[in-house]
């Protein structure tokens, strides 16, 4: 689910460190910042959260054999479908979204 809109109150927001992380769910690979408390670790909030979102993301996918990728704001993510989320580096986030492919942009 690509999220748009505003981000909330911003009363009720919470510090949070971002972590460059790459997801696989399905056919989809997604790269983005997935955010945490510092005392928490980022990588294990698919144990307690139904949904995570990861920000300024790319997400990836093939159609009929060529590599499409969608930059998005933001991604929702369904914790019960994620097949594999572990750690990335910002040059993978970064060159994510440079690849030289054919790509749509949808501004959300």
């Amino acid at each position: 689910v690509v999220a748009s809109g505003p981000r909330g109150r911003v009363d009720r927001r919470l510090w949070t460190r971002q972590l460059p992380v790459r997801a696989r769910v399905g056919p989809y690979v997604v790269l983005g910042y997935l955010h945490a408390p510092p005392t928490v670790d980022p990588l294990r909030t698919t144990d307690r959260r139904p949904i995570v979102a990861l920000t300024d993301s790319v997400v990836g996918y093939a159609e009929a054999g060529v590599p499409i990728w969608v930059e998005c704001g933001a991604v929702l993510l369904n914790t019960a479908r994620i097949e594999v989320l572990e750690a990335a580096s910002p040059e993978d986030i970064g060159l994510a979204g440079q690849v030289a492919l054919p790509a749509r942009h949808h501004a959300r």
